[in-house]
């Protein structure tokens, strides 16, 4: 499924911009959850990193697109942003904040179905995030830069390679979602990536960085295993 938000002041503009994406799933049998939001402070008020694809108007009330998108940057480097303006003038400014297309008022659906078509190949090259719940709000967290998780007091601790994320879950929650992921637990409390991992002596490991993680008894049978059919080794 294709989630997709249209932040759009204009309620016939924002109706077009559903209804082609209605024709587009019927044609494709791609499915689609869409949700409208009427300007760029409600979207943004409790933003949650859960669409794939955000269509933006530029010129909206309280908060234009192009300023709109700079806050949702923050919040999301990964979504997919599509501009929809009446102002050609403005349609540069999307590369500011990496947008991969824009769409001229009024929207045809030729020209619609050709921009979501080049956002749909996009999705498909977004590098494997993990989604999670922090104290941040719901962050995509890239997994080629996610370290290690570590379980501590019914805390989930996020390592990755410059900050540290906090979440509310089990070590179980962690284990399901990485699978198949090149992870593996070297302990009860450790689920590490194994692309980090620059060497292991007896019972510890060491991390490309220089941190070092114990291996646990039980576990280091199968941690090796892992790690060399991981390497290749």
């Amino acid at each position: 499924m294709i989630k997709c938000a249209i932040v759009e002041d204009d309620e016939a503009q924002a109706n077009t911009i559903r209804n082609y994406i209605t024709q587009y799933s019927v044609g494709s049998k791609t499915t689609f959850d869409v949700k409208l939001f009427s300007n760029a402070v409600i979207f943004l008020e409790n933003y949650s990193a859960e669409y794939d694809i955000v269509f933006i108007d530029i010129k909206m009330p309280y908060l234009n697109g192009i300023e709109a998108s700079r806050l949702l940057r923050e919040k999301d480097e990964d979504v997919v942003l599509i501009f929809v303006t009446s102002l050609a003038q403005y349609a540069i400014a999307g590369y500011s904040v990496n947008a991969c297309d824009y769409l001229l008022k009024p929207v045809s659906y030729s020209d619609f179905k050709m921009a979501l078509l080049r956002a749909m190949r996009r999705i498909g090259r977004k590098e494997d995030v993990v989604t999670i719940s922090a104290k941040e709000g719901t962050l995509r967290i890239k997994i080629s830069n996610l370290v290690y998780v570590e379980s501590l007091n019914h805390t989930l601790i996020y390592h990755t390679e410059d900050r540290q994320y906090e979440r509310y879950a089990s070590l179980k929650t962690a284990i399901k979602e990485l699978e198949g992921k090149g992870f593996s637990l070297c302990n009860r409390c450790y689920l590490v990536n194994l692309n980090f991992v620059k060497n292991i002596k007896g019972y510890t490991l060491t991390l490309n960085g220089g941190e070092e993680l114990q291996i646990s008894q039980p576990r280091k049978k199968q941690f090796i295993n892992d790690f060399k059919l991981f390497s290749g080794n």
